[in-house]
């Protein structure tokens, strides 16, 4: 199922144009059927902007206070409040946390089943994806230089997408055949993101940092890309984003857990047997 949100009420007629049996909700969400096999559900606000996801919120200095659900190709779905109190990714699955708040000089990632938390320099933090990534597949994103391959739409909001140019792209394959890089390596890659949500810029650098992705201008939404060797990979994409009101205390840190100076201790829970997957991203 994808929802989209806040789209223009024009939409509508478009929409039902298409092939299926339509039907709605009284809470607003609109669910087509295509010959009984697949559903789409669409969350259609009656709305004169597009889109609405990028209005202010009030009280919150001119930031988008917003609630958002991303899925992550090393990580599963992340569930992400960003606000002008700080930024919140949690992983229910394997709840794992994450928090960056003002005046954004330390990132906090603790666990709620072995109750350890670590404190790090937004500088030195590693994300645990690009850490995984790198250990499974030898992939990494954050060193690629990637170039401008003009604006875009992802589910109606306006978006850049970048990506290799022709001379990086000869450049990565020179590098396969010194060995510098694996054969899983990416030869092509799209990145998606947009600036249409008003955010602290440093909420956008820890996202760059949390996703290990080189540094864009906006909150990341999208990323395929194609290895020299094997099929497409989508590696990160937006399931869900939409306004939402947060209480102060969502963004606290918890009491009583134990500080600890690595971050794999964190990451590593001995009760789950699926907890190593952080690292080595199964």
């Amino acid at each position: 199922m994808y929802r989209i949100n806040c789209l223009k009420t024009y939409l509508i007629s478009t929409l039902a144009s298409f092939a299926g049996d339509w039907t709605v909700s009284s809470a607003g969400v609109w669910t087509v059927s295509f010959a009984g096999v697949w559903t789409v559900s669409f969350a259609l606000w009656l709305t004169a902007s597009l889109p609405c996801i990028a209005s202010e919120a009030p009280g919150a200095s001119g930031q988008t206070s917003l609630a958002v659900k991303q899925f992550c190709e090393a990580g599963g779905e992340q569930q992400v409040m960003a606000c002008s109190q700080g930024i919140k990714i949690a992983n229910t699955r394997k709840a794992i946390t994450v928090i960056f708040v003002p005046p954004y000089k330390s990132v906090a990632i603790y666990n709620d089943h072995n109750k350890c938390i670590f404190y790090c320099p937004l500088s030195k933090f590693k994300s645990p994806y690009a850490q995984s990534m790198a250990v499974l597949s030898t992939v990494t994103f954050a060193d690629l230089k990637l170039s401008s391959l003009g604006k875009r739409s992802y589910n109606g909001i306006p978006a850049y997408a970048s990506g290799f140019d022709k001379e990086y792209a000869q450049l990565q394959r020179a590098r396969l055949e010194r060995r510098e890089i694996s054969q899983h390596a990416p030869r092509a890659i799209t990145l998606l993101e947009t600036s249409k949500l008003k955010l602290d810029p440093e909420i956008i650098t820890f996202l760059d940092r949390f996703y290990g992705l080189p540094p864009t201008r906006g909150w990341p939404l999208d990323l395929d890309y194609l290895p020299f060797k094997g099929s497409p990979h989508h590696y990160m994409h937006t399931t869900e984003i939409k306004e939402a009101k947060f209480k102060a205390s969502q963004f606290s840190l918890p009491t009583g857990y134990k500080s600890v100076k690595d971050i794999s201790q964190v990451l590593l829970d001995d009760a789950e047997e699926d907890s190593i997957e952080m690292i080595i991203g199964k």
